[in-house]
């Protein structure tokens, strides 16, 4: 998690110029949902359903000034189902403020679904939700959408140079 490579998002800037910039400047793992309970990266054998993982992250926001470019949260990982051919994680926002905003469990959530062609052994398929509410969920369209591009990219491995479908 803390280790992986930056990820990049498509910004487009209101005159329709694109450019790639960084989703994630810096993450951690935690003990639970303190930013002080900083902790190692989690282990796959940490990943089962019925035990929450928290983890603390630096990201990037479209805000307009005066809010600063960069939010700081702590998220909720839950693993809702894990077999050898399916992964289901869910990711939600913990509640906490940025800058003179407040956000409530959950403004930010996705879950996320890895599964296994039954056809295809080797192949996998990809699929994600987000929902966001209250404060994260103002002016924030175009910033999500490339966010979940990015994401995508990020975890099929393709470089930024690749447009997402």
């Amino acid at each position: 998690m803390v280790r992986s490579p930056s990820t990049l998002r498509c910004a487009i800037s209101r005159r329709g110029a694109q450019t790639w910039r960084e989703l994630s400047f810096e993450a951690f793992a935690l003990r639970d949902a303190k930013p002080a309970n900083k902790r190692g990266d989690f282990t796959v054998e940490e990943f089962v359903p019925g035990a929450p993982r928290y983890f603390w992250q630096r990201g990037a926001t479209e805000a307009p000034p005066p809010v600063p470019g960069t939010i700081t949260l702590v998220h909720r990982i839950d693993i809702l189902e894990r077999t050898p051919d399916r992964l289901v994680v869910a990711v939600t926002s913990e509640p906490g403020s940025v800058f003179l905003m407040r956000l409530s469990r959950g403004d930010i959530s996705g879950v996320y679904f890895l599964e296994r062609d039954q056809n295809t052994p080797d192949v996998w398929h990809y699929f994600a939700l987000t929902s966001l509410a209250g404060v994260a969920a103002l002016r924030a369209d175009n910033f999500y959408r490339a966010s979940a591009r990015g994401l995508f990219r990020h975890t099929a491995g393709l470089p930024a140079e690749v447009r997402a479908p």
